[in-house]
Order: C-alpha cells, then structure tokens, then sequence
C-alpha cells in the first residue's frame, strides 16, 4: 500500500515536470509551485528510506506456492511430531519441494528428507520482488530529483536576465553647491546611523532572552536601549541642523536637488520618530519583561521550597503524637502558601503587562517578541506547581484528619479492652479449698469466660479499626509517593529517606499485642476453667471415696462381730470334740460290751443317732472355717487398699493441664497447596468410597466391642489421682471416634436415600416404559469422545508445567544462595547508592526546524512587499497630488509637448486614473477616520463627565482607597494611539505632498517607462499527502483493533470449549465412580 502511494506520488511529480504542463506557466508560477512540491519530495525520501528498511523484512510469500530451482532456507515455528519425525522450534531446514499444497519436503542438518506440513515453516527474508520494487522507485525518484534541479536552474537564469535588463535607472549628477553637498554628506551619515541604530534595536527586541540567566541579559539589554536612546536624542539635533542648514536653500531654489534633499530629510525624521516610538515602547516593554523574569525567579524559589519541604513529608514517623505534629506541620505550610498568593497574583499582573505591551509592539509595528511564549509557559507551570501544592496540603490535611478520628477512637478502644483485661479475676485453686470455694470460682470463672465471648465483638471493632486507620496511613503515603514521583520526573532532586519505623507498623504492632493479650487471656481463662472443673469433680470423687471408705469400715465392724461369733462357735465346736471323744470311749466300752452281751438294740439305735449329727456338725465346721479364712483374706486385703489410698491421697496434688493456644494466619503457599487440594477433591471422594467398605467392617468391629464387657475387676473400685490425664485423653480419644462414627453414619445414611431415591426413579421409569406409546423421534446423537490432541496438548502443558516448576524451585534455590552471598558481601563491605539519573532532552524535528524557518522568510519577504508596494502607492499618490495641485498655466510654455504625448499615451492615462480612484478612495478613509476621531472625542467626553460624577459619588461615600479604572485606562490609551495615529497620517500625508511635487519635476524630464512588477504569491493549503496518510493510519488501526476484538473472542471460545471438555471429562470420571460405588453398595 504504502509503494503504490509512493508510486502515484512519483507520478504527479512527473507530470508536473512534463513540458506541456510548464510551458503553460510562467516562470515565477512554476518556481512557486516547485518549491510548494519540496516537501512533498522530502516524505517521498524518508517514505523510499522506510520501505528500505522494511523490506529487508519481507518474507517471499510467492516461494511458499511456487518452486524453485536454488535452496532455500525455512525455520520452523512450532513443535511437530509424527511417526516418521519430529521438529522443534526454531530449527533450520532446507526445503527441498513443494509436494503439495500442504506438505513440504525438506532437509535437516543430518541429511535426512522429511515431509512436514507447510504451516510450520517459515521462508527467511528478504523478498527479492519487494527489493526490486524499492530500487525501481529510487531510481525514478532520483531521475524526477534531476529534472526538478535543471528545470529550477534554467528558469532561475532567466529570471536573472530579466532583472539585469530592468536594471537600466539614470544617475542623478551631484549637487553643484558645496553647503548642498554638505547638508547631503550630513543626510548620508545621518541615514547610516538610523540605519546601525534601527539595526542595533532590532536585533536586541528580535534576540531571545538567554534561558540561563535572564535578568542578566534584560538587565544588559536594558543599559544598550539607554545607550540607543541617547543616541536617537543625538541624531534628533542632527536633524534639526540638517533642517536649519536646508532651510536658506527652499524659497531660493526649487531644484529637483534641493527637493531630494527635503525628501530625505523628511523621510530621516519620520523614520527617527518611529524608532524613538518603537524605542519607548521597547522599553517598557523590557522593564516589564525585567520585572517578570524577576517575580518568575522568587516565586519559582518559594515554590521550590514549598516542593522541597512537601517531598521530605513521606511516612509518618513512629513517635509521640505524630500525627497531631504532622497536622501542625502540614497547616505551618498552608499558610505559607497562603502567604505566596499575593507574589502570584503580582506575578499574573506582571505577565498581563507584559502581554499588552508586547501586542502593541505587534500591532503598531509588526514585530514579535520571542520571549512571551516561554514567559507565559513559565508562568503558568509556577501556577500549576502552586496549584498542585495547594492540592496536596489540602488532601493531606483531610487525611490526616481522617487519620486522627481513627486513631483516637482506636486508642481508647484500645484503652478500654486492656483495662478489662487487666481487671479480670484470677480464679485460682488452692490445695484447701472446699466444695463450696470450688463452686463459687467454678461460677466467677464461668461469668469471665461469658465476659471474653461477649468482648469479640469489639476485638474485631479494634481490627476493623486498625485496618482502616492503617488504610488511610498507606493513602497518605502513596499519595507523598506519587507527589515525589512528579517531582522527580520534572528532574528536582529528591531527599534520601531513611527505612525506620512508621506509625503504620506501630499501630499493626498495637493490633496484633491486643490480639495475642486477648488469645492469651482466653487461652489460659478457658484452661482455668476446665482445670476448675476437674478439681471439682476430683473433690466430689474423693467424698465419695471417704463415704465408701466408712461403709466398709461399718462392714469391717460386722466382720469383726461375725468373728467373735465364730470364736463362740469354735469354743462350741471344741467342746463338741470333747464330747465326741467322751462318746467315742463309750463307744468303745458300749461296742466291747455289745460284743460280750447282745441284746441291747435300743442303745445301739441311740448311738446311731448320735453319729449322724456328728457328721452334720462336722461338714458344718469345715464350711464355716473355710468362710472364715475368706472372710480373714478379704480383710486383710481391704485394709491394705485402704491404707494406700489414705497415702496417695495425703501425697497427690491437683495437678495443672496446660493447653497451647494456636493462631493460624493465611500463607500464600498454603492457599496455593488449598487450591491445589480443591483440585484433588475428586480423587479423593474415589478413595472415599472405597474406604467406606472398610468402614462398614469397623462399625461391626465396634459393635462387637460395645457388647463385650471390658475385663475389669469389681473390687478395684478406686483409681490413682495422677492418671487423671490419662483417663482425659483417652475419654476425648473415644468421643472424637465417636463423633467421626456419627459423621460416617450420616454419610451412609445420605449415600443410601440417594440409592433409595435412584432406585424408585428406575422403579417409576420401568413402569412408565411399558405404556410409552411407539412414536417416530428424530433426535441427534451427540457422541462425546476424548481429543486425543487435547490430550495430548494436555500432557504436554503438565509436562512443562512440571518442569517449569523444577526449575522455578532451582532459581529459587540459586536466588536464596545468591542473596545469602549478597548478604555476607554486603556485611563486608561498605555499601554504595548509586541514582541514575536520567536527563531527556527534546529537539525539534530538522525538517519541522527547516519548514518553519522557511515560513519565517517568506513571511518576511511578503511583509517586505507589501511595504514596497504601499510606498510606492504612496509616492503615486503624492505624484498625483502634486500633479493636480500644480497651475497649468506655470509650466504651460515648457512641457507643452510633454503634456501632449503624455495625453497620447494609454499607459499614463491608465495610470492617472488608477491614481485618482486611489486618492478618492484615501480621502474618503480620511474623512471617514476625521468623522471617527470626532465621534471618539465626543465619547471621550462623555466618558469624562459621566467616570467624574462616578468619582465624586465615591468621595462622598468616603473611601480611603481611590484605584484607576481600567476602562478609562484603556479608552485612554485607545484616544492617545488614534492622536499618534492621526499625527502619523498628518506627517505621511505631508510627506506624499512633498513627493508628489518632487516626483512631478522628476516626470517632466524623464520619458514614459514601462515597469515589471513580479510579484510573488505563496497559497498554502492543507498536504493532501498527510490527510491521507492519516486516514490510512486510522483505517490500520481500527483493522488492528477489530483484529485483537475478534482473535479475543476467539481466545474466549477456545477457552469455554476447554473447559468443556474437563467438565465433561471430570463428570465422567465422577459418573464411573459413582457407578462403581453403587456396585460396591449393591454387593
């Protein structure tokens, strides 16, 4: 696009240069337009340069469908893989041919042929048809650049001759009168010294003021006008010699030699009064420019300070009411500020001065001064600069304000909850207190542990508040920060701040000692309760232990009474034993006798009797002894558990349990392994699942324990003190196994309502299916399969990812090795601040420079005309005035001839016609600007007489301070310039008559001559060139824009598709489980 609109370019330039076309203009046309077409050939340049360099960068797109016959280097752009190869990114190959549209066979750096798709190659550049098309336009360019330079060359030859033909004026001989020649020498000397004085006074209003030091300059400038001005005052006496030396001469002779002479001396001294008016007004003009550069220098020093002072306020300090001292601070600067306004408003009046004057330099003689631009610039970044000042003191002084709110409501917050903590009653247990003692700290302790519940809210109104307060601080200080940044890209050199404790962290540092008091407090309140509740209960087991112990020394005592019954029945026994001896030694005797005599059955039957009792007691006896011994065993054992009980109850101690509070905070790395296990939720349901079987088997394994009966002896009915832990763990042990038991329960119970559920939506669907009637669906089956490119795709990013983090950790790695290194150096050596700084410097683009110069001259060529032709309109007009004011019948007899010819002549009598329509239309401007200065002054009264009564009503109200109206000022000044102007028109038409009548004199004696006015035009208009450029840039843009919109929108698509796909690919995962566990289930 761009050669084509080079190429068209070339073309207009050619048909400019065509001979038909230049042979249809003049010369001065042609020039004027081949100097309009120089810029136009400068972008045709800078655009052949850029194609150039663009071109190099071209890549052959015609070698990708064409074939050819020497090799050409391809680079691939992706990574490839089939089963006959593999290429990665960035390898070179050599292509070998062009098999298809698609494929392509190359070669690699082994040797080896290999056939890859033709999408992944890349032709290296250059393009050898976009060079080609680039030299065959510099070569027309340079050939349209030969002809342009001939062409200007021999139409500027002509010109020249022109000129040197035109060039034919008759010298005046020179003054006869020696006083003549010397009134003359005098006017000489007297044109070259307004000449080197006009000069001189140019220069310093058309010279900038030194950027440097300006005052200086002004200052110099300043002390060469004074000089200039005595020198004006100097030449003024010189005119009026001249004047009194020409005087004698005017009625005597009437020469045209006298008459020049008045001319010059007339033109000397209108032209002496324009310099002395344009001297004054440079005058002022530089005193007011003085003045300003002065003001411009202190306000810059005070706002300079005021920035200085602002950039050394960052962070706020940790001391002592800091922010009460930042706030002080900050309002000492406020009136400060307040205290510049009055230098800034001095500053704008000097500027407003300043800018008057320099219009009136530009309205009333054309000149321009170089340096308002840069004074207003200057003036309005010190507003700016101060504005900005302002600014910030006002929106730190509201956050600090902010701040102070904040941190006094923080404070006694603060305040309030260290007090209540500080007041909060230690409920602790001695080794003699009671039941009744335990209870009342049990419910002191109770009423604390109430009091810390009820005192989160205000915990979190303490954080709530330190947040906000540490929000505002970190405002403020991003706020100074970006303030600081400002200055330092304007190039002001900021302060060095030293890293030390700021008020922020000291309030982060309050928050977090409140914090930890108060986890502390309820820590150590709640491990005091439960150790308050287990010394109760202690003292209730051991009354209970006390009350036991009585029962069974009551049991002892019944123990003691049963023995001394058996005692009795053991004496019993003993005589029993007796008498079954004594019975037995009958026995005997009766037996022997029984022997010797028989017939005494009665007796035998009586010892019979006998014997079986005997028998009864003694089965009796044994059992009665082996009860004893029982009961003896038994009561020694007692006595024993009794005895060691009363000892570790008189050595055991309640003995305290502490518990440690822990506080956990957020960790980036944990949020990260949190994300990466909320990933892996779905791996770990299946696991689950699996483990609910094994589940099931333990609930029948606890179930089975629940029902056997632990192996506990029932005499054993006391228990050590001091496994008190023990039994605690152990207890929170079972409870949270049962708790988990629960949670497991209610996951069964939910994963069977959803089979129960499942199973009566198969149920219902079974009994719907056979009343379905028969009916003809079309349906599109959408058959869902996995990418195996996406799958692929997919290990490779885990691949990489993998990587990527490996070698992540090894950076890491080296990094904290390095900074361990930077550390031990850094504590061996001195360390050094180095600050880069930076200084950008902006020029003007050479062409901007060079077409702006041009502009300047051509510019001052025009004005230079027009004054020309407004002279010579003048002397015409004083030519014709003098003509028509002169008698005819004075010079009848000597240019009747000439009168004659001159009537003959059209060309004179076109002119004089010209001239009089010229001089009517002067005259009547004359009258009209008459009419106007009388209309003015009449104003001017009126203004007068109304601005008194004004001024006397303002007497009589008695004000102190009387101020100059600026409309009166202004009215004044515009009445002054109309006399100024009304002189001026006096003198010049004075002048003119004085011409005219020379001019006259000069006519008689010289004959009718033809001159050629070449006047040049210059028409500027927009470069159709740089619209269209523009609106191609536009185009392109909104191209690129639409392109990035829609390859977003594609980006999106691409991304919902991908997602998609894992959702499907995780619900089918997730459906197989399910599937699977359902069978668990069903087995």
């Amino acid at each position: 696009m761009d050669t084509e609109e080079l190429s068209e370019t070339l073309t207009e330039l050619s048909t400019t240069l065509a001979p038909e076309s230049v042979s249809q203009k003049s010369n001065s046309k042609t020039l004027l337009q081949m100097e309009g077409e120089e810029k136009t050939v400068q972008n045709c340049e800078q655009l052949l340069t850029d194609l150039r360099r663009r071109s190099s960068t071209i890549s052959p797109l015609k070698l990708r469908r064409v074939s050819s016959n020497t090799p050409i280097a391809v680079k691939s752009l992706c990574d490839w893989e089939t089963n006959q190869g593999s290429l990665s990114r960035g390898e070179t190959f050599t292509l070998k041919s062009l098999s298809d549209n698609e494929n392509w066979d190359v070669i690699s750096a082994d040797g080896e042929t290999e056939t890859f798709p033709g999408v992944c190659f890349l032709i290296s550049p250059p393009d050898p048809d976009a060079i080609d098309k680039v030299d065959s336009l510099e070569s027309e360019l340079a050939e349209i650049k030969e002809k342009r330079a001939a062409l200007a060359a021999s139409l500027k030859n002509r010109r020249s001759d022109v000129c040197n033909a035109q060039q034919s004026v008759p010298v005046s001989s020179a003054p006869q009168d020696p006083k003549l020649a010397t009134v003359a020498q005098q006017l000489d000397q007297l044109d070259s010294d307004l000449a080197d004085t006009e000069q001189g006074l140019l220069s310093r209003l058309r010279t900038p003021v030194s950027r440097t030091d300006p005052t200086r300059d002004l200052a110099k400038k300043l002390r060469e006008q004074e000089r200039a001005a005595e020198a004006l005052k100097a030449l003024e006496q010189q005119i009026q010699t001249a004047e009194a030396d020409l005087q004698p001469f005017l009625p005597a002779e009437s020469s045209s030699i006298v008459s020049g002479l008045q001319l010059r001396l007339s033109a000397a001294s209108n032209k002496h009064d324009s310099l002395a008016a344009l001297a004054d007004l440079y005058s002022k003009k530089a005193n007011a420019s003085l003045s300003l550069e002065s003001q411009i220098q202190k306000v810059d020093d005070l706002v300079y300070g005021l920035e200085r002072n602002l950039s050394e306020d960052g962070q706020i300090p940790d001391i002592p009411n800091a922010i009460q001292t930042h706030t002080e601070d900050i309002q000492r600067q406020q009136q400060s500020v307040a205290g510049i306004q009055d230098d800034m408003t001095k500053l704008n009046q000097d500027l407003e001065a300043t800018e008057r004057l320099c219009s009136s330099l530009q309205k009333d003689h054309q000149e321009y001064c170089p340096d308002i631009q840069h004074q207003r610039n200057d003036v309005r970044q010190l507003q700016s600069r101060y504005t900005n000042v302002a600014n910030q003191l006002k929106e730190r002084e509201n956050l600090l304000q902010e701040a102070s709110s904040a941190y006094l409501e923080f404070q006694s917050l603060c305040k309030y909850l260290n007090s209540f903590l500080d007041s909060l009653p230690t409920n602790q247990i001695n080794i003699n207190d009671g039941l009744s003692q335990v209870t009342a700290k049990q419910i002191s302790q109770q009423r604390v542990m109430k009091d810390l519940k009820q005192k989160e809210d205000d915990m979190d109104l303490v954080v709530d508040l330190s947040q906000d307060l540490q929000c505002i601080l970190s405002d403020y200080e991003t706020n100074a920060n970006k303030y600081n940044g400002t200055l330092e890209d304007v190039g002001m050199p900021l302060p060095t701040m030293t890293h030390s404790l700021t008020f922020s962290d000291a309030i982060q540092r309050e928050e977090k000692k409140l914090i930890n008091r108060y986890a502390e407090a309820t820590a150590e309140n709640a491990q005091r309760q439960k150790q308050i509740d287990l010394a109760r209960n202690l003292i209730f087991q051991n009354e209970e232990k006390v009350q036991m112990v009585a029962q069974q020394q009551a049991k002892l005592g019944n123990q003691q009474k049963s023995s001394s019954e058996l005692d009795g029945l053991f004496g019993e026994l003993v005589d029993e034993n007796e008498v079954t001896a004594q019975s037995q030694t009958k026995l005997k005797t009766f037996k022997s006798r029984v022997k010797n005599h028989r017939g005494v059955e009665h007796v035998e039957e009586n010892d019979a009797l006998q014997v079986g009792d005997l028998s009864d007691l003694r089965s009796k006896l044994n059992t009665e002894v082996l009860k004893r011994s029982s009961t003896h065993s038994e009561f020694e054992t007692v006595n024993e558990r009794i005895g060691n009980l009363q000892d570790t109850t008189e050595r055991s101690y309640p003995r305290m349990v502490t518990r440690e509070a822990i506080e956990f905070k957020r960790d980036p790395q944990v949020e990260e392994e949190a994300a990466n296990m909320r990933n892996e939720i779905p791996r770990t349901r299946h696991e689950i699942r699996m483990n609910e079987s094994e589940q099931a088997q333990m609930k029948k394994e606890i179930a089975i324990l629940h029902h056997i009966k632990p192996p506990v002896n029932e005499r054993e009915d006391k228990k050590e003190a001091g496994k008190a832990e023990q039994d605690l763990e152990i207890l929170k042990a079972f409870r949270a196994f049962e708790t988990e038991i629960s949670d497991e329960k209610n996951k069964c119970r939910i994963l069977n309502d959803e089979i129960f559920q499942t199973r009566n939506q198969i149920n219902t669907l079974e009994k719907l299916i056979p009343n379905i009637q028969s009916k003809d669906i079309a349906r599109n089956v959408k058959k869902i399969e996995q990418d195996p490119e996406l799958i692929a795709e997919f290990n490779k990013l885990q691949t990489s990812l993998e990587e990527e983090r490996s070698e992540n950790s090894h950076l890491s790695q080296e990094v904290m090795e390095l900074q361990k290194r930077y550390r031990e150096i850094q504590a061996q050596r001195p360390s050094f601040e180095v600050k880069e700084v930076v200084n950008e410097i902006y020029l003007i683009d050479p062409n901007t420079e060079m077409e702006i110069e041009r502009l300047r001259k051509e510019i001052q060529d025009i004005n230079m005309q027009n004054t020309d032709l407004e002279k010579v309109i003048m002397q015409v007009t004083t030519d014709l005035n003098t003509l028509r004011s002169e008698k005819p019948k004075v010079e009848f007899k000597e240019v009747t001839q000439e009168v004659v010819k001159e009537e003959r002549s059209p060309e004179n009598e076109r002119e004089i016609q010209r001239l009089n329509d010229q001089v009517n239309r002067l005259d009547s401007q004359c009258t009209s600007l008459e009419d106007q200065v009388r209309q003015l002054q009449k104003e001017r009264d009126e203004w007068k007489a109304e601005k008194s009564k004004i001024e006397t009503q303002l007497v009589n109200r008695e004000l102190i301070k009387y101020e100059p109206d600026p409309l009166l000022e202004k009215e004044a000044d515009r009445l002054r310039r109309s006399v100024r102007e009304e002189a001026q028109l006096r003198r010049n038409i004075e002048e003119m008559v004085f011409e005219f009548k020379h001019k006259y004199l000069l006519l008689e004696r010289q004959k009718p001559e033809q001159k050629l006015v070449v006047q040049e035009i210059v028409r500027l208009q927009k470069d159709p060139r740089q619209s269209m450029e523009h609106d191609r840039l536009s185009r392109r843009l909104d191209e690129a824009v639409t392109s990035r919109r829609q390859m977003d929108l594609e980006l999106q698509q691409l991304r919902t598709k991908l997602e998609d796909k894992e959702r499907i690919i995780r619900e089918s995962d997730e459906h197989q489980k399910r599937i699977q566990a359902e069978s668990e289930l069903r087995e």
